[in-house]
C-alpha cells in the first residue's frame, strides 16, 4: 500500500493508493493448487504400477508353479542312481554297467 500527501492551499490531503493483484494471487494460488494436484496423481500412478508390477511377478510365479505340479514323470532318478542301461535293437542286446564313474560295454 501506497500513501501519498498532498498540500492544497494550506491543506493537507491525505490520498492512500491501494493496488491489489487478486487476479495475480488467485492465479499463484491455482498453480500451487495444480502442481499438488499433479505431485499426488504422479505418485498415485507410481504407486498403482509398482502394485500391478507386484501383483503380475505373483501371478506367474502362481502360474510357473502350476505348470510344474501338472508334469508327469514317466521316470525320475539321478544321474548317480544309473548303474547300468541295456537294451535290444533288432534282435542284439547291448549291456553298459557303471563301475566307480566309469562306464564300460558288456560286449567288450
Amino acid at each position: 500500500m501506497e500513501m501519498y500527501a498532498i498540500q492544497v492551499k494550506g491543506h493537507f490531503l491525505r490520498i492512500e493508493l491501494r493496488i491489489e493483484y487478486p487476479l495475480l494471487e488467485r492465479n499463484l494460488y491455482m498453480r500451487k493448487k495444480q502442481w499438488i494436484i499433479l505431485v499426488i496423481a504422479l505418485a498415485a500412478i507410481v504407486a498403482a504400477s509398482a502394485g500391478l508390477n507386484g501383483y503380475q511377478k505373483k501371478q506367474d510365479q502362481k502360474a510357473a508353479q502350476q505348470e510344474e505340479d501338472e508334469k508327469v514323470y514317466a521316470l525320475q532318478f539321478t544321474s548317480d542312481d544309473v548303474t547300468g542301461i541295456s537294451y535290444e535293437y533288432s534282435g542284439e542286446t547291448l549291456e553298459f554297467t557303471k563301475t566307480d564313474d566309469t562306464w564300460s560295454c558288456n560286449a567288450d
